[in-house]
């Protein structure tokens, strides 16, 4: 597991891989959860193909959480500014 990642935004972001600095960069320009997660690869690993697993919590509500793959979860559009 790749240590979790706090934005300068409010945000908090776990994962399984590199991704998570990826994500955490996008989520600092101010996209949205989804937009931050869009494109993830699995990881380069022939014959298991590991899936990435990321969660971002937004610290300042206290409530809203996303993650690949999705959970039951908000998957609101709206873009974070800090």
């Amino acid at each position: 597991m790749t240590p979790p990642r706090t934005t300068a935004c409010g945000w908090l972001v776990f994962g399984n891989g590199e991704h998570v600095a990826v994500v955490s960069d996008r989520l600092q320009e101010g996209r949205t959860p989804t937009e931050a997660m869009a494109g993830l690869e699995y990881e380069p690993d022939p014959r298991m193909f590991t899936p990435r697993i990321t969660a971002a919590a937004d610290l300042r509500s206290g409530q809203d959480a996303w993650s690949v793959p999705p959970v039951e979860a908000p998957l609101a559009g709206r873009r974070q500014t800090c």
